[in-house]
């Protein structure tokens, strides 16, 4: 990682980058930037999960108990594992030391939660003005990321095609990813009154100098409404428009996560929920027996029909001639 490029050879993103150098900086930390990389050995990769595990950080309302995260932790191992690797292939190192210390990101359910649509356009409505209505739009009804809608444009607005142009920095460094479309349906009104009040010859859809601490103000906007601000306010948002489209089948699944921007695998995973309302909208429906035994029962009305006796018919219409 210290080249900038990835064991695939694709180029680290900016994120990426930080994240890696935050894990160099926890290594300095834990051994007080005086143990020679030669002498890591697996002692030293156990002893630096112990010191993540023990390490206090600052009380929160996403870190109430002072203690860093278990996937928090797994991304740090993870990456400082990624770290290792890359000084065994320059040959460094005989073996990674952090290899035997658990780095898979499990799927986190702690407070994922769906936001119901009724409850975010009460929150637009106490939004400042048409271009934070707009933004709270696209996270909730087009399921943008956080910061993707900052450097969206008004050409990416494809009006006549009904598509969002959409540009990310998270998945730019990955081959062909670094650019998606969504549909508009659900926020071509936020986008149409935004539209109407920009400055002419504006060429970015949002003033990021107007947009500062977005959390923060969003939280303020959503106490205005007369709600209690969520757990991941703003990611939550997203994950919601992803279950909305699922649970209404508005698209087969791998269409719903190309419009999000990640896998199917991370849509199972990390992002779809199952709630007590699939169970009653699949109790809903007729059983698949009755349906199969509606279709034979019709089947065999209609190789019984004769002219003379007609009472046995199709239960839908025919189109009419034109």
């Amino acid at each position: 990682m210290a080249t900038g490029i990835t064991r695939k050879g694709d180029p680290a993103s900016s994120n990426t980058l930080k994240n890696c150098g935050a894990t160099r900086g926890f290594l300095l930390a834990c051994f007080d930037g005086a143990k020679p990389i030669q002498s890591f050995g697996l002692p030293g990769g156990k002893a630096f999960r112990k010191w993540l595990e023990r390490r206090k950080i600052p009380v929160t309302k996403k870190s109430p108990t002072g203690r860093m995260k278990e996937s928090s932790i797994r991304q740090r191992v993870g990456n400082a594992k990624a770290m290792f690797e890359h000084a065994v292939l320059e040959e460094l190192l005989p073996q990674n030391p952090i290899r035997n210390q658990v780095s898979s990101i499990r799927a986190d359910d702690e407070g994922k939660m769906n936001i119901p649509a009724e409850i975010i356009e009460n929150v637009i409505q106490a939004a400042p003005n048409a271009e934070w209505r707009l933004l709270i739009a696209l996270w909730r009804f087009a399921g943008l990321r956080k910061t993707e809608p900052m450097s969206m444009k008004w050409t990416d607005v494809l009006w006549a095609e009904g598509k969002l142009r959409v540009r990310s920095s998270k998945t730019q460094h990955h081959a062909g990813k670094g650019l998606r479309f969504v549909p508009i349906r659900d926020v071509e009104k936020y986008l149409s009154d935004a539209f109407a009040v920009a400055p002419d010859g504006q060429k970015h859809i949002f003033q990021t100098a107007r947009l500062v601490n977005l959390y923060h103000t969003m939280e303020r906007i959503v106490e205005a409404a007369g709600h209690k601000p969520w757990p991941n306010l703003i990611k939550n948002l997203r994950l919601s428009c992803e279950n909305d489209w699922l649970t209404a089948n508005e698209a087969p699944a791998h269409v719903i996560a190309a419009w999000i921007g990640h896998s199917v695998t991370v849509q199972n995973s990390a992002k779809a929920i199952v709630s007590d309302g699939h169970f009653e909208q699949f109790n809903a429906r007729p059983q698949a027996t009755q349906k199969v035994a509606h279709q034979v029962a019709q089947n065999l009305c209609e190789q019984k029909k004769t002219p003379t006796n007609p009472s046995c018919r199709r239960s839908y219409r025919h189109p009419e001639k034109r």
